[in-house]
């Protein structure tokens, strides 16, 4: 009689990667997502910017510009099988069209708090990269090569500030510690509840307050336009 083996998931590798528009390329690129969530995301993006342009005219672009970088945590079974932890960034490409920078990396459900502030400074790590991204001529392999560098102790391209205060003292946030940068103290509780949730949120600056946005379900077109265009009449 043959023994039949319990069977056994192969667990997936870590997912770390980005999708969108850089000021350095004249179209979309992207690096380290497999194509059904690159899709996703550049769907969400897509009907967005759609979205956007036919309720606000021309005032979107203004608006747009200057909202804010929103971080997000996602439960499994939205985007991807896997739990992601990420954030959003107003950008356009080399001739001035418009839609956001994405980057994703996959969590682990039951780690997630290890992800976050006070625990881990990989969004102050992000969040600092892609300000200079979206900045900058950033070519498309540097972005993949220095979004990696930010799951190390030490960014190559941040020779002066590598602490977390300095860091945060270089976004205009001064220094402060991380759970006081952090606006979500009971993420991960929520997180755990595991409803098929988005959580989104914008760290304060000395110009914004904190702003913080549970979505069910998929991203949507209401989910964009609240980010990147509906905090302005907050």
């Amino acid at each position: 009689m043959r023994m039949r083996l319990p069977f056994k998931r192969l667990a997936q590798p870590p997912l770390l990667g980005w999708f969108g528009k850089l000021p350095a390329v004249g179209d979309f690129a992207g690096r380290g997502l497999p194509l059904s969530l690159r899709e996703g995301v550049h769907a969400w993006c897509a009907d967005g910017m759609v979205r956007l342009a036919e309720r606000h005219g021309e005032m979107w672009r203004e608006a747009y510009q200057l909202s804010p970088i929103w971080h997000f945590a996602m439960n499994a079974g939205v985007w991807d099988e896997r739990p992601l932890l990420g954030c959003v960034a107003p950008s356009m490409d080399r001739v001035g069209r418009c839609s956001p920078l994405v980057v994703l990396r996959s969590i682990e459900s039951d780690h997630v708090g290890a992800c976050l502030p006070p625990q881990s400074d990989w969004s102050y790590k992000t969040d600092a990269l892609v300000r200079r991204i979206i900045s900058d001529t950033v070519g498309v392999e540097a972005v993949q090569i220095e979004l990696e560098a930010t799951l190390g102790e030490r960014m190559p391209w941040c020779s002066e500030a590598t602490t977390t205060g300095e860091i945060l003292a270089d976004l205009g946030i001064g220094e402060k510690g991380c759970a006081d940068w952090f606006s979500w103290p009971d993420l991960c509780e929520r997180f755990a509840e595991r409803r098929r949730r988005s959580f989104w949120w914008a760290e304060p600056s000395p110009m914004l307050p904190p702003k913080q946005v549970i979505h069910n379900g998929e991203p949507d077109a209401d989910l964009f336009e609240l980010l990147l265009m509906g905090w302005a009449d907050r």
